[in-house]
């Protein structure tokens, strides 16, 4: 029996005008639910303040990542529901020299560049690429990954597209081996 739901909330993701195609999920909910957003807009626009208003009167809490998440939603957006932080960032761990990661990897000789996250054109991956080609000529052996899936609302708009056109633009740049996606 499902005894509570967690709701990953990211503008673009649930479809609708800043993702309110999610308010008639959260309606029909009769059980408890928290929401994540992993984005507060610190200048919203009325449609969007009215849209996380909505969230927000639906569910019995709210995480955000950092205190000016927080203080966005309590003074911008006017929330009055329990928010919660969960900091971004990594668990503490003992720190390690990279080499062992690396060689586990395959990537002992490598310099490592990378980006992650969900892909879309306003990251600007494409920079990154243009600017390999000087600096490989200094260290051959740097190697830029660039990890994760393209942004669910991109793919269904355009596919590969953007995935495709930054291969191309660094096989044009002649860094080709230099650019791994994962």
């Amino acid at each position: 029996e499902i005894k509570f739901v967690s709701v990953q909330h990211e503008f673009g993701l649930f479809g609708g005008e800043f993702g309110d195609n999610l308010l008639a999920f959260l309606e029909l909910l009769k059980k408890p639910t928290i929401v994540t957003f992993h984005s507060v807009v610190p200048n919203p626009d009325e449609r969007m303040i009215k849209v996380v208003r909505e969230i927000a009167d639906r569910v019995q809490g709210i995480v955000v990542m950092t205190k000016s998440g927080v203080k966005l939603l309590q003074k911008k957006y006017n929330i009055s529901t329990p928010i919660y932080i969960i900091p971004h960032g990594i668990p503490s761990t003992s720190f390690e020299p990279q080499l062992k990661e690396k060689t586990i990897l395959g990537y002992q000789d490598k310099i490592i560049l990378s980006s992650f996250g969900l892909m879309s054109r306003n990251k600007g991956y494409e920079h990154v690429i243009d600017a390999l080609p000087e600096v490989v000529k200094k260290f051959p052996n740097l190697l830029y990954l660039i990890i994760g899936e393209t942004h669910p609302r991109v793919r269904e708009e355009e596919g590969e597209a953007y995935r495709t056109w930054l291969k191309e633009r660094a096989k044009k740049r002649g860094v080709q081996e230099n650019v791994r996606f994962y």
